[in-house]
């Protein structure tokens, strides 16, 4: 997918950082792309969206939230439902895919703050074990090009404001079918697309595969300081669980 033909854009010195970044993090396809929804802005996941560096979904799957209700603003707004949740698993069940595909790579997200808050909020509500420092990167994907792109004016009448993410999209005149924003499988492909669109990189990042890794479960329960993660490269368990979080970047 090509998107449609635009006005040059006068980039800044901010602009073109932000462009080689993107171009940088393409080429060396070292990152996964993550996305969550949650019962309201301060509670739990209730979906989880990743995708790797050409849109291939590496997990794609709803949560049941086991502290916070689905607040009406989301079954209104985003339409996930309790009934929608009911069957699926907990945070801690998935505990370990997640782990293994975020290992090593740098964590990409668009406003990324709010999706590791809200991961962290999930990891403390639900009481999990301690688990190994991740050395990784959060990167937010919506800073990098709201200064690649500055000229939207925020209610203060001034430049700089930041873009939502569908609003982006429609920035860089991307038009996917069927959009579904706020669905974290498709806002993590947004967010690609954006990344490809800055360095004036072809879209495809709806064309990834739709079939994640399988979830496996984590047996979380049984897991003690000092265990270790079945993975060949699993590491000793060492820390409180947030310290696995990778480390946030601009």
């Amino acid at each position: 997918m090509q998107p449609e033909e635009k006005p040059a854009r006068v980039v800044t010195k901010q602009g073109e950082s932000a462009r080689d970044w993107a171009k940088e993090r393409l080429e060396k396809k070292d990152f996964v792309i993550f996305d969550v929804e949650t019962t309201d802005l301060k509670g739990e996941i209730i979906q989880i969206g990743l995708c790797d560096h050409e849109g291939n979904a590496l997990m794609n799957t709803r949560i049941k939230p086991t502290h916070h209700e689905i607040s009406e603003w989301v079954i209104e707004n985003i339409g996930i439902t309790p009934d929608d949740v009911n069957d699926a698993p907990t945070f801690g069940e998935v505990m370990h895919t997640f782990v293994e595909i975020i290992r090593d790579q740098a964590v990409i997200a668009y406003n990324a703050s709010f999706d590791r808050q809200r991961l962290q909020t999930t990891i403390d509500v639900s009481g999990l074990p301690l688990l190994s420092h991740i050395p990784s990167q959060w990167n937010c994907a919506m800073k990098r090009y709201c200064q690649y792109n500055p000229d939207k004016v925020g209610n203060n009448g001034r430049l700089g404001a930041w873009w939502k993410l569908e609003e982006a999209i429609a920035q860089e005149n991307i038009k996917p079918d069927n959009p579904n924003y706020h669905d974290a499988l498709f806002d993590v492909r947004s967010t690609l697309a954006i990344m490809q669109a800055m360095p004036g990189y072809e879209i495809t990042a709806f064309d990834g595969n739709n079939n994640p890794l399988p979830i496996k479960q984590s047996e979380h329960d049984t897991f003690k300081v000092g265990a270790r993660i079945p993975s060949k490269r699993s590491k000793p368990l060492t820390g409180p669980i947030h310290a696995f979080l990778p480390p946030y970047q601009f």
